[in-house]
């Protein structure tokens, strides 16, 4: 495969890590390893994919074979290991309880990527044939066995009190419970560790709450604005449009972003820093893009009142950052430097001073919080090798996060409701598969999100409290959708999506109750990360 189409691949397999879809980009990454098993890059990404710590493990080793200057990968793998005798010598006393899921990718995934790097090597005895040699020895054994506990049952029918072995432990089955408390607070200095508790059970005298049909008669779709993140080309470099929610008045937006206002946490000399912003003031550790132009901008998010803009920005292949600036345009200010892959997610509390957002900085996903006036982000989810992401802010609640994250059950993502303050958290959805990118309707009383339940990604509502789960995305023969958000008024629902076959993800949106999809954007490239900026 020619190294263009090489890149072309790794590209799209990043784009759909960062939108969530880690088995699809999982496939990608070992498909572009397959043809390039020295990829840094794609080996890199690979282990942001992967749910298996061990195989998250082996990925972030074969990175540092590849490279041993790579910071970020020695700084993943080393809390991979100082977590590892946390999780890897805890003696399960209980089994799980079963559940029926997909499974997380194996290590055979990574092992044949390992036979793709050996290519050419001598080769050993045929595989097939030992293949059938294990089989042919596991069947003896197991006929063994079961002619072993035939005569055992017969003895113990003969001589009730006789004990031939060891007595067989039955253990109580008892929910699970997390390895490693949640974190939660909103003032650095000031943090609780309450227990995520395992299991989530309705309250049976929950009453379902009313849908979102108005009254009024339905507003145009041109008197609302939307902002989102648009490409000219599959391939292109990702920027920030606004436009009326009908597709119309289309506009860039004005992003005054000077390179000596940029900070990237990769460990440089002063020399290459330098060179890297073609002045003589660069700061060890904060090198800029070699290339300027080639910076990307996504995951849009505007305040409450209007006036101000919290966006991701693509500073170098392996770190994103988030950035804050005036509506329609002007100067942005970094907010973060953690240096994450994936750094993204923005979302404003109701009151206009919090930010948090999701973050990979140390390894795996966790949740930040931080002062819109700067400062260091807050990790609300310190908890080994769990994932937390997706945050959304209940629009009538400072102090209550609807997150995404996969205690309950390790590489299956849920919908948790995370108070900030006092309470406990608590599990809204168990199902198969994961859920997530959570997204609160403006009254507090819906919750919109995505769910791979029926194996494509699917648009959901349920009520606040987890109760009512309705499919909104009805008979859509396996399209794919992103990233819901509600507009002002809580009529409609924004998602990107593939629908009717496009090759890209378009801008489309759909009442609650699955009704009049209406498609907004349509070109060469993906229009994603779709928000609702005003309503006339």
């Amino acid at each position: 495969m020619p190294n263009e189409e090489i890149q072309n691949l790794l590209k799209s397999g990043i784009e759909a890590a960062r939108g969530g879809n880690k088995t699809v980009a999982r496939k990608i990454f070992e498909q572009v390893l397959r043809e390039d098993p020295q990829n840094e890059l794609a080996w890199m990404w690979l282990a942001t994919v992967l749910d298996n710590p061990t195989d998250r493990r082996r990925a972030l080793e074969r990175v540092i074979s590849i490279n041993p200057n790579n910071a970020r990968a020695q700084q993943a793998l080393s809390k991979l290991q100082s977590a590892a005798p946390e999780t890897d010598q805890v003696v399960r006393s209980t089994p799980p309880p079963e559940r029926v899921s997909t499974p997380s990718v194996s290590r055979a995934s990574l092992d044949d990527l390992r036979v793709a790097e050996r290519a050419g090597a001598s080769r050993g005895p045929s595989l097939l044939y030992i293949v059938f040699l294990s089989l042919a020895v596991g069947l003896i054994i197991g006929a063994a066995a079961l002619i072993a506990m035939q005569l055992s049952d017969e003895d113990e029918e003969e001589s009730p009190t006789q004990v031939s072995g060891p007595p067989t432990i039955i253990a109580t089955l008892e929910p699970p419970t997390p390895a490693v408390p949640l974190v939660r607070t909103v003032v650095p200095g000031s943090i609780e560790r309450p227990d995520l508790g395992p299991t989530w059970t309705p309250s049976p005298t929950s009453t379902p709450l009313p849908s979102a049909t108005p009254t009024a008669t339905l507003l145009p779709l041109a008197e609302y604005e939307i902002i989102f993140a648009a490409a000219d080309s599959p391939v292109g470099l990702s920027r920030l449009f606004l436009a009326s929610a009908d597709g119309s008045n289309l506009r860039p937006v004005d992003i005054q972003l000077a390179p000596a206002r940029i900070q990237v946490e990769i460990e440089a000399t002063a020399e290459e820093s330098g060179e890297a912003i073609g002045t003589e003031e660069a700061v060890e550790g904060t090198p800029i893009p070699e290339v300027f132009e080639a910076l990307e901008f996504r995951d849009p998010a505007v305040s409450p009142d209007g006036t101000f803009l919290a966006f991701t920005v693509q500073l170098a292949p392996e770190v994103q950052e988030i950035f804050v600036m005036p509506l329609p345009g002007g100067a942005p200010r970094q907010l973060t430097t953690l240096g994450g892959t994936v750094t993204g997610g923005a979302v404003w509390s109701p009151d206009g001073e919090l930010i948090a957002f999701h973050s990979n900085a140390e390894g795996d996903f966790d949740v930040y919080l931080v002062a819109v006036d700067g400062g260091t982000p807050t990790n609300l989810t310190q908890d080994g090798n769990f994932d937390e992401r997706d945050p959304a802010f209940d629009p009538n609640d400072n102090q209550r996060l609807i997150i995404a994250s996969d205690q309950a059950t390790p590489g299956e993502l849920e919908i948790w409701s995370l108070p900030l303050g006092s309470g406990v958290p608590q599990q809204l959805t168990d199902d198969v598969n994961s859920s997530f990118m959570p997204a609160v309707s403006p009254d507090g009383q819906m919750i919109a999100f995505i769910s791979t339940r029926g194996n494509d990604q699917d648009l959901y509502v349920m009520n606040a409290d987890g109760t009512n789960e309705r499919l909104v995305s009805l008979n859509d023969q396996d399209w794919d959708e992103f990233s819901p958000a509600w507009s002002p008024d809580g009529i409609w629902i924004m998602v990107s999506t593939n629908r009717e076959n496009d090759d890209v993800l378009q801008l489309w949106t759909v009442r609650p109750d699955g009704s009049q999809w209406t498609k907004i954007t349509s070109g060469a490239g993906p229009s994603q990360d779709g928000e609702w900026a005003s309503q006339n």
